[in-house]
């Protein structure tokens, strides 16, 4: 199914829906295709890896955004070591449900009662939708692009329009975060989900922060902005995924390291061979 351009809540288009649009490039998506390769990126969407990882914080994103378990299902078993929990799992996931083990929902259930401490990150909660789909077009190609919001707060034409996205992590530690926002191109993501809404014309003034919150207690949290400069590298880099995704779709070509690309050796490479040159 194609969905046409326009804003969709949850409950009319699940996560699995939304992921399920091939040919609808997203944030994720220019990611994967600027990070790696265009090849890649169409592998993977061939090929969906789901990790055991993404279980936690799908439990986390639903207890903290929206106060209560949507898709988790608590498996009454110590561990995963017997075939009955094994078989319980994968049913679990055969039914588009998200199997946790109670011990494993102590961790969620503390993060939700400790973000509430942070008065920040809930004024950014206070109003809005969690997990709403948005559908666009790119004005420059014609491509279909689209971004599944955490959470989209109301949109009030007369003020600041701020969009949260929650991102669990090892440390909430901004200048750790930072780091972790180049390795993840989260400058990309944050330019992508700015310019949906102004290519939509939902609103004139956006801005976007992240909610990070560490996974272990005492399950700390920050609030972080990238900066302008930043922004702007993500917006840029989107707009040649956006270029590079569309001439894939019309020419059904997806490379991934074409030509012949003249690299160089690392400098210690050189200094340690004219070492080995003098010593000789």
């Amino acid at each position: 199914m194609t969905y046409q351009p326009g804003l969709y809540s949850a409950d009319q288009i699940s996560n699995s829906e939304y992921h399920a649009q091939r040919d609808v490039l997203s944030a994720s998506g220019a990611k994967a295709i600027m990070g790696e390769s265009l090849g890649h990126f169409r592998h993977q969407q061939d090929n969906p890896v789901h990790k055991d990882a993404f279980d936690a914080g799908t439990a986390a994103h639903e207890l903290v955004l929206e106060g209560e378990f949507r898709s988790v299902k608590v498996l009454d078993f110590a561990d995963y070591k017997t075939k009955a929990a094994q078989e319980a799992k994968k049913d679990a996931y055969a039914e588009g449900l998200t199997p946790m083990l109670e011990r494993d929902l102590a961790d969620i259930r503390g993060m939700a009662k400790a973000i509430r401490n942070n008065a920040d990150a809930m004024a950014l909660l206070e109003a809005g939708q969690p997990e709403v789909s948005a559908f666009w077009q790119d004005r420059d190609t014609g491509a279909h692009l689209r971004t599944r919001y955490d959470w989209l707060p109301a949109i009030d034409p007369d003020k600041r329009l701020v969009i949260p996205d929650y991102k669990t992590a090892k440390t909430a530690n901004p200048s750790a975060f930072a780091r972790d926002a180049g390795k993840y191109r989260y400058h990309q993501q944050a330019a992508w989900y700015i310019d949906t809404i102004l290519t939509m014309g939902l609103h004139h003034n956006v801005a976007f922060v992240f909610i990070v919150q560490e996974k272990v207690a005492p399950y700390a949290s920050s609030v972080v902005q990238l900066s302008s400069a930043d922004i702007e590298l993500g917006r840029q880099l989107n707009a040649v995924a956006i270029r590079k995704f569309r001439h894939s779709m019309e020419t059904g070509v997806w490379p991934t390291y074409p030509g012949v690309t003249q690299i160089e050796l690392p400098v210690y490479t050189h200094y340690e061979g004219e070492s080995q040159i003098d010593a000789a």
